[in-house]
């Protein structure tokens, strides 16, 4: 079973509610793949302001009980990660 969250983190205000609906629709033994952009200054993509940092969303996935299994190249101007349930 897979959750995936892409693009989305940077368009909401409450990142605990997505994580906790991710969590809670996950099947045992399933993963969430999270690819957002990264906080950045460009012409092309979200306000600064409005994306997490790699590191936040480390913070934020422990918060709500998901640990990080593996990192994913998303390229240049996304990050991505693998999570699953501790």
């Amino acid at each position: 079973d897979l959750v995936v969250l892409a693009n989305i983190l940077f368009q909401c205000n409450d990142h605990n509610s997505v994580l906790t609906e991710a969590k809670r629709i996950l099947k045992n033994n399933g993963s969430i793949a999270i690819v957002d952009w990264i906080p950045q200054k460009v012409p092309l993509g979200p306000k600064y302001e409005h994306c997490l940092s790699e590191e936040n969303v480390k913070k934020l996935s422990i918060k709500n009980g998901l640990k990080v299994v593996r990192k994913i190249d998303a390229g240049g101007q996304h990050s991505g990660m693998v999570l699953t349930v501790f």
